[in-house]
């Protein structure tokens, strides 16, 4: 009789054994399920922003004053007719500057909002932030707007 038990027992055993293994495979297979679908959807995602920014220019230039200041511009294509309020011939500017503790890539969104509602925006890196390659003071960061102020402005007065 104990044969039997100790059998009915290791039976038993092994039965509780593969059913948590089918459970644990089960479970398993249902999060290799979920985890794809979340990727599938990231990629839609990430498909549908950069549809979005499909009429969007960026170009990145380093302005060649004192500073060596990186500069993003963002604007509408030329061909582009998704400009949305904004239907006279010349383009406005917005110079947009990041705080202390980011750089330009902060405020990338913010600049793309405003280019489809037809801005031309620039973006800069401060001194010590981002890719620029000088050293942060108080003093370098005014100076750095200043001249790319003075940059854009001549800019738009020249024909």
């Amino acid at each position: 009789m104990k044969s039997v038990l100790i059998l009915t027992k290791g039976i038993i055993a092994c039965s509780a054994y593969s059913r948590g293994l089918i459970s644990r495979i089960t479970m398993l297979r249902k999060n290799l399920i979920l985890l794809s679908c979340c990727v599938c959807g990231l990629l839609i995602l990430y498909a549908w922003i950069r549809h979005q920014d499909s009429d969007l220019e960026f170009s990145r230039s380093q302005y060649s004053g004192r500073f060596r200041t990186p500069i993003l511009r963002i604007r509408l294509n030329r061909n582009s007719n998704q400009q949305l309020f904004s239907q006279q011939t010349t383009t406005n500017s917005a110079l947009l500057i990041h705080g202390i503790s980011a750089s330009k890539s902060t405020m990338t969104q913010l600049g793309t909002e405003l280019a489809r509602w037809g801005l031309d925006c620039y973006l800069m890196d401060l001194p010590g932030h981002g890719e620029s390659p000088e050293r942060f003071s108080r003093s370098s960061a005014q100076q750095a707007v200043d001249e790319i102020v003075q940059a854009l402005l001549s800019s738009r007065s020249a024909p």
